[in-house]
């Protein structure tokens, strides 16, 4: 081990991770600047805080989201146009990230390769009726008191702890979507 202090090799790691010429004035600067980093890096990450807590707690709920390509391959479509299609007529779930920018697909409507069949009639009543896609996740992914405390998910997908016919589903995604409409 070097006789070097402990914040003279990090800066020295530093120098070289930012590919810098090794240089007693680079050095210098960098060991000097190593508090300002971590102050920095620390409240960065304290400001992440609340963001990551609120992602965590999404992944938990909603599971994956695939991506464009991904969803493409899923669901074997050539095209992105084949993908706008099926948002456009609401057969298939996409939300935004929170930048808006990218499309994402929750992975719990896939089954098999395809959009789990029985789900797409309860896409066709929400969607319309909902403020954004996110509302209609949400309300796909929590337990309903209508459909015997149950995830309507969990139901369409055949996972749920109690039967619940799937017509029963559909009545209560009708219901819903007035609510969400009045």
């Amino acid at each position: 081990m070097s006789a070097e202090p402990v914040e003279e090799r990090q800066a020295v790691a530093l120098a070289h991770a930012l590919n810098l010429p090794d240089g007693e004035m680079d050095i210098k600067i960098l060991r000097d600047a190593l508090p300002k980093i971590r102050r920095l890096v620390d409240s960065e990450i304290e400001a992440q805080a609340p963001k990551t807590r609120r992602r965590l707690a999404n992944d938990e709920r909603f599971g994956d989201f695939y991506g464009t390509s991904s969803t493409m391959k899923t669901l074997g479509v050539q095209s992105p146009q084949q993908l706008s299609d099926r948002i456009r007529r609401h057969t298939l779930l996409r939300v935004k990230l929170e930048d808006g920018k990218v499309n994402a697909f929750p992975a719990f409507q896939f089954k098999n390769h395809q959009v789990i069949p029985e789900l797409k009639p309860i896409l066709q009543v929400l969607i319309p009726a909902a403020a954004t896609e996110w509302t209609v996740a949400r309300w796909l992914t929590l337990h309903q008191p209508a459909l015997q405390g149950q995830k309507p998910i969990d139901i369409l997908r055949g996972e749920a702890e109690v039967d619940v016919p799937l017509e029963q589903v559909l009545n209560a995604a009708k219901e819903t979507a007035r609510d969400w409409s009045s």
